[in-house]
């Protein structure tokens, strides 16, 4: 029996397809984005989107330098000073050299390096301190107010503890403070809204920063004294009972030359006087020098740039702020421009998944809108499959 062929029928492609559309213009339907693209059509793309690559720029420029022009000047005052370490310049050349290899040297008193006193002036006690201070500030309206800063930064909501910390972290944020190692300055400055009230902040802290310095050196120094009292209490005690027995033995022994034995004891007894007796001369110095430094209430650091009052307030910064901005704003529009192209030749090169997706974002804003539909059970969710 002879078959009969049947021919094959074939749809006519619509004309109106995106991928037709998309290979009749050239394009690569299965090309998503700009991979792919060669310089001249990645230029041609960029071409096409020149308005986000002006308006966006723009826009961010405007916003950045309108903000700077219409933010509060600030004004600084800063405090420079260098501490006084012990054992001269050598001492303390070495003492920097050391704090850059992190390692600690003998002898060198780790209460005046650099670091020590950027760790002290930045922490939360000491801000605290700085706080708690009354300062004679301006008020918005003009008149003058003697408060401490939680009343002037207007931070006194709550309770008195918690506003004191919002304060101090305000001041932190206005309070900077830094050290070069290699020559041993120390920097803290202060920046506010009102050159009067930076200018007593930091003398405020200038002052804070001696109190803790003549504190310590006398604590330190009262420490001293008391033990070096009592030592030397048991020295002097101890060189008596060596000259008691030196006594004795010249008494028991009137004749002593011509005995070896008796000449290498009385020189034994002798050199005990003389050990103890250097002694109690090294502890009475000590002691003396401990009494000194007790009432002494000279400052440890030197100041090289006392705080001033701030005649000019402080750059803006609005030519280096606005060229970044221009940057920011030129690699947005890049990415909006790539983001455009991306979902251009993904709608043409596959229609169908795009209106899935679609589908999916308009479900996904509904859901959002109501949120109770997200726990409802959905028809047919975990229903068996129909028998075939």
């Amino acid at each position: 029996m002879e078959m009969q062929h049947i021919p094959k029928t074939t749809s006519m492609p619509d004309p109106h397809s995106p991928v037709l559309q998309a290979r009749a213009a050239g394009e690569d339907p299965s090309d998503n984005g700009w991979i792919g693209l060669t310089p001249l059509e990645a230029v041609k793309v960029l071409l096409q989107h020149r308005r986000l690559f002006v308006v966006i720029p723009l826009v961010l420029f405007a916003l950045v330098v309108g903000l700077g022009l219409v933010g509060a000047r600030l004004y600084t005052s800063s405090v420079v000073f260098v501490p006084q370490l012990g054992g001269g310049s050598a001492l303390g050349a070495a003492s920097g050299l050391a704090e850059q290899l992190g390692i600690s040297l003998p002898g060198v008193d780790l209460t005046q390096t650099p670091d020590f006193y950027v760790t002290l002036v930045t922490s939360r006690s000491f801000l605290r301190d700085v706080v708690n201070t009354k300062y004679r500030a301006k008020n918005d309206d003009g008149t003058y107010i003697t408060a401490d800063l939680v009343t002037i930064f207007k931070d006194g909501g709550g309770a008195r503890g918690t506003a004191v910390e919002n304060t101090v972290d305000d001041l932190a944020e206005s309070l900077s403070a830094g050290s070069n190692l290699k020559t041993g300055i120390v920097t803290v400055a202060v920046r506010t809204k009102d050159p009067a009230l930076s200018l007593q902040i930091a003398n405020r802290v200038l002052q804070l920063i001696n109190d803790f310095n003549a504190r310590t050196r006398r604590t330190h120094a009262t420490e001293e004294r008391e033990f070096t009292a009592a030592r030397l209490t048991e020295a002097r005690k101890e060189l008596h009972s060596a000259e008691d027995a030196l006594q004795a033995y010249q008494e028991q022994n009137r004749i002593f030359q011509g005995s070896p034995v008796l000449v290498l004891g009385m020189e034994r007894l002798q050199r005990e006087v003389v050990r103890r007796d250097q002694l109690v001369s090294q502890l009475a110095q000590r002691y003396d020098q401990a009494r000194i430094e007790e009432a002494r209430n000279t400052a440890s650091i030197t100041i090289m740039e006392a705080p001033a009052l701030a005649s000019r307030p402080d750059r803006r910064g609005l030519l280096v702020q606005g060229l970044i901005s221009l940057v920011v704003g030129s690699l947005i529009a890049l990415l909006v421009a790539w983001v455009h192209q991306f979902i251009s030749k993904y709608r043409r090169a596959d229609p169908f998944a795009w209106e899935d997706v679609r589908d999916a974002w308009r479900a996904t804003i509904a859901d959002l809108r109501h949120p109770s539909r997200i726990f409802r059970r959905r028809p047919g969710l975990g229903a068996a499959p129909p028998a075939a």
